[in-house]
């Protein structure tokens, strides 16, 4: 069944064009300013075939939605407790991040499991101890709370390139293959800051030769 409304592509084609001249104005520590495809009507992923999706990929998307607003739950908490403007740069980002899966959850006609839910509030358990685990460590330091923010990325990184293998859908792989590049840019501005500070960040979800790698400016740089 075709799930797409014209409306969708308005949407989809608006997030984009409005989150693109706020992203190139970063500065250090936030969000990067590469290019997320070329142009701003790269985004419109109405131009993707629209390919059944079976249970894991319809799991993936639910989870991947409320993994998204976890991270942007977490930066905006520790934005109000450190006044740092790395976690009110990325939790930005993070908003467009779970927008956009949003875009895909209205695409495919999937209950969206965010609703109104407030900063927090999770369907998945497993995301409720996470996040008040997270919060937990980051309230200890201004240097736990960037660990924090490593640890973050570290894991989307993870989940997004297990989502990625695991699926078949071009427009799937398209969004995640975006939100990692953004996942890339996060995690190299929280270990920047720590390296400031003289710590060293280990990688505990993807191995220490990726992350070496990532650091190294060999992972795909995007505007997310």
């Amino acid at each position: 069944m075709n799930y797409w409304k014209s409306n969708s592509m308005i949407r989809i084609a608006g997030l984009l064009l409005l989150s693109l001249p706020a992203m190139a104005q970063r500065g250090p520590g936030g969000p990067p300013q590469g290019s997320a495809g070329g142009n701003g009507g790269s985004f419109l992923i109405d131009t993707l075939p629209l390919q059944a999706l079976d249970p894991m990929e319809k799991e993936g998307l639910l989870f991947m939605r409320e993994e998204e607003k976890l991270a942007h739950d977490v930066y905006t908490k520790l934005f109000e407790k450190w006044n740092a403007s790395v976690f009110d740069r990325i939790a930005d980002s993070e908003q467009r991040h779970t927008d956009s899966i949003q875009l895909l959850l209205d695409r495919y006609g999937l209950t969206d499991p965010v609703g109104s839910n407030g900063i927090g509030v999770f369907r998945d358990a497993r995301l409720t101890t996470i996040y008040n685990d997270l919060m937990k460590k980051g309230a200890v330091s201004f240097t736990e709370a960037l660990k924090v923010g490593a640890t973050i990325e570290d894991l989307d990184i993870r989940d997004l390139d297990q989502a990625i293998a695991a699926t078949d859908n071009t427009d799937l792989k398209y969004i995640y293959d975006h939100l990692r590049s953004g996942s890339y840019n996060h995690i190299r501005a929280f270990l920047s800051q720590l390296k400031t500070l003289g710590i060293t960040y280990t990688a505990q979800y993807i191995s220490q030769a990726a992350l070496d790698e990532i650091l190294a400016g060999n992972g795909r740089n995007g505007r997310w």
